[in-house]
Parts: C-alpha cells; structure tokens; sequence
C-alpha cells in the first residue's frame, strides 16, 4: 500500500465512524460524490486543502490523515473557571 491508499483508507474509516454519507463529506468539502469516490479508491489525489477540510468535518488529526500519528504538538485546550454566587 503506497502513501495514497493509507491516506484514502484513513479517510474512508473516519467517514465511516463518523457515520456520514460519502456524499455529505464531499458536499462539505466542495467536492463531487465522484471525486471524493475517485480520491478513495487512490484514482486522484487528495489536495493538502482536501486534507485539512476533511479533518475538520471528520473531527480527526490532518496528520493523522496524512501519516498515520496523531501531531504531537497539536494545542489541546481545556477551560475551567468557578463563579462565585
């Protein structure tokens, strides 16, 4: 399996368990159901924007998308405060 079909295979799981259609992730990231379905089958490419959108929508790591690993130094921020009555 080259680069390209890891990325499309990550891809496709993530669709899966996000439980959304192929068609609604390509509508979301302006693609047709036909380029997204080319992109996962490793007959296109996907673009680096591609990428980025389909994290957003899919909630996952971009290069987790790209390489596998979740980014180490991606910023995680939790916020807490107490209010006094």
């Amino acid at each position: 399996m080259d680069g390209q079909d890891d990325i499309a295979q990550r891809v496709a799981g993530s669709i899966t368990a996000a439980t959304l259609t192929q068609a609604q992730v390509a509508a979301q990231i302006g693609l047709t159901d036909e380029e997204l379905s080319e992109s996962l089958r490793g007959l296109r490419a996907f673009s680096t924007v591609e990428i980025v959108q389909l994290a957003e929508v899919l909630k996952v790591d971009a290069q987790w998308i790209i390489i596998g690993r979740p980014d180490p130094y991606r910023l995680i921020v939790t916020a807490r405060h107490d209010v006094d009555q």
